[in-house]
């Protein structure tokens, strides 16, 4: 799902405020990792995203026939929004 996408799935609720999280799936840096593989390289291309969007440009749609990336996403908001869930819990709400 594209930038652009989930942005316009944010704040539909009246009155809602536009919030847009952005999750990474980085792993954790070892300590002695160089400078450049301590780099979130992930959360980079989405700072890259939201600043081409700024300036116009619009990703191009991927079609994904299973959208796991869209479920991991909203996983993680729905843990944000309750601060922690039990797994059947997430079950039940998607």
């Amino acid at each position: 799902m594209s930038f652009v996408q989930r942005l316009g799935r944010t704040g539909r609720r009246p009155d809602a405020s536009r919030i847009m999280q952005i999750y990474t799936s980085d792993l954790q840096p070892k300590p002695n990792d160089q400078f450049y593989e301590r780099l979130p390289f992930s959360l980079l291309k989405a700072l890259a995203v939201i600043d081409l969007f700024l300036e116009g440009w619009l990703e191009p749609p991927a079609e994904r026939t299973v959208p796991y990336n869209v479920l991991y996403h909203q996983m993680l908001s729905r843990l944000v929004e309750t601060n922690g869930a039990e797994p059947k819990d997430l079950v039940g709400h998607f």
